[in-house]
């Protein structure tokens, strides 16, 4: 019982910080490592639309440098693109 109540005073401690943190919109702007840290992402404002596009992307391949495709696109049109480059966030407010 008194976990829960820790938890609980925790919890709404927390939500009371967001109240004061004021954040933007624009905060968001910059690049961003995934998750992995194997790409980039630049996420960038277009007015009223944020989008985001692949800038950097580690690919370890026999030890060779390769450019990295888009081949597993089902539209068989784009699979020869480069990945770099390729806006793959966008329609985001």
């Amino acid at each position: 019982m008194l976990i829960k109540k820790i938890y609980a005073l925790i919890f709404s401690s927390l939500l009371s910080l967001n109240v004061y943190a004021d954040p933007k919109a624009t905060d968001i702007l910059g690049f961003w490592l995934s998750e992995e840290g194997r790409a980039v992402i630049e996420i960038t404002q277009d007015g009223d639309e944020f989008k985001g596009k692949l800038v950097w992307l580690k690919v370890l391949a026999d030890g060779e440098v390769k450019e990295k495709l888009d081949d597993k696109n089902p539209d068989e049109s784009l699979r020869s693109r480069s990945l770099l480059g390729l806006e793959n966030l966008k329609g985001f407010h």
